[in-house]
């Protein structure tokens, strides 16, 4: 301890001043590390949601290991014409303003998403879905106005509470309302579906 006092001893006044710039980088970097890991971390959301944290951990569409909560609930930082860059910098590094909204969820969905809106075809072999024609604003059904977004169809995505998850909307959410009614029959799976399934889920 000694060694390094008398060192410190010897320096200039710029060695000093260089010395106390780098223990504030340094003191800085790790504040925002420490923030950041404590602000993100499951096992905070954990403590409050336990249920609902276990149900994500097993999300087969948006799993542990590749998404986490502050990625689709946490608010994301915009520069606007008159910034506060002391602002921005933090909650870029250090997200907060926590929500579970369908506004703030879908925003988040079409950050990572970005193409989904204007995809006319799905990729999935066994279902059709016309994603642009879900999300053009408004659709009008039976004389009424209805604006559809992501959580609306996709409401299981991330904290499924059904016992077989699944990373599609369950079928009986298309005929919510007037949505879809007339092909609410046997006769017609094939308007949505490839391929004919039976209750199983296994292809005929």
């Amino acid at each position: 301890m000694q060694f390094f006092i008398d060192r410190i001893k010897g320096l200039s006044g710029a060695g000093i001043a260089g010395l106390i710039v780098v223990f504030a980088v340094v003191g800085v970097v790790l504040f925002i590390t420490g923030a950041r890991y404590i602000n993100t971390a499951p096992a905070q959301c954990a403590s409050c949601h336990p249920v609902i944290t276990d149900m994500w951990k097993s999300s087969l569409n948006h799993p542990a290991e590749q998404v986490t909560c502050h990625e689709c609930h946490a608010g994301h930082p915009e520069l606007k014409a008159s910034p506060n860059v002391l602002a921005f910098i933090r909650d870029t590094f250090i997200p907060e303003k926590y929500m579970a909204t369908t506004e703030r969820t879908e925003e988040r969905c079409t950050e990572c998403h970005n193409n989904i809106a204007s995809s006319e075809k799905e990729l999935s072999k066994l279902i059709k879905i016309n994603h642009k024609a879900h999300l053009a604003a408004p659709i009008e059904q039976s004389g009424l106005e209805v604006n559809l977004g992501c959580v609306d169809c996709h409401f299981n995505i991330a904290h499924d509470k059904a016992e077989e998850q699944t990373n599609r909307p369950p079928m009986y959410s298309c005929f919510v309302s007037e949505c879809h009614q007339k092909e609410r029959n046997r006769d017609r799976c094939q308007k949505c579906h490839y391929q004919m399934l039976t209750d199983s889920g296994k292809i005929l």
